[in-house]
């Protein structure tokens, strides 16, 4: 019989970290020059390799759900650079956001906005929060502008009277 290859704490410490920062099983062997055998048989037969082991996958599934939701609401910056003659004269800078990674982590901590329960009006009630949280209004302001957009007298936004002209939210109404 073949004596189980002794891995030392070091080895050990390598290989759950790079698990808590999302890398593979194989990477994190590699790191921690650990045959990916050898773990696996550890993982079986010794509790506290495996329960360091499912700490290091919980921590890196929370880091990549902290990750998700910044991207969700947040959004990711993505900067495009405007030439003219071969030149850079400026630098648009878009945030994209990503609707299906926050419905992905609500759903994961809340069952009523899983696919399977959720009806339209929650639907659309989960579209309105995502658009006013990436828009950075307030719950009141976002009404505002709900309001303005539904309502049957919308502002004629081409007026340029300032008596007639669409006032910015948050403002005082009593403007000469």
């Amino acid at each position: 019989m073949i004596a189980e290859p002794v891995v030392s704490n070091a080895q050990w410490t390598k290989f759950f970290q790079s698990i808590s920062h999302c890398e593979s099983i194989s990477k994190a062997c590699a790191k921690a020059k650990i045959s990916r055998a050898t773990a696996y048989r550890y993982y079986e037969k010794d509790k506290w390799v495996k329960q360091q082991w499912d700490q290091a996958i919980d921590a890196g599934r929370e880091y990549l759900e902290d990750a998700g939701i910044s991207r969700a609401i947040k959004g990711v910056k993505k900067e495009k650079g405007i030439y003219f003659e071969g030149r850079l004269i400026a630098v648009e800078v878009e945030h994209k956001y990503s609707d299906t990674i926050w419905l992905a982590a609500m759903a994961a901590r809340d069952p009523r906005y899983r696919k399977d329960t959720l009806d339209s009006k929650v639907m659309v009630e989960l579209h309105k929060a995502l658009d006013r949280l990436q828009r950075g209004l307030t719950s009141e302001e976002y009404e505002k502008v709900l309001n303005i957009l539904s309502s049957d007298d919308m502002i004629d936004v081409t007026a340029t009277n300032s008596e007639t002209a669409p006032r910015q939210l948050g403002t005082a109404s009593d403007d000469p």
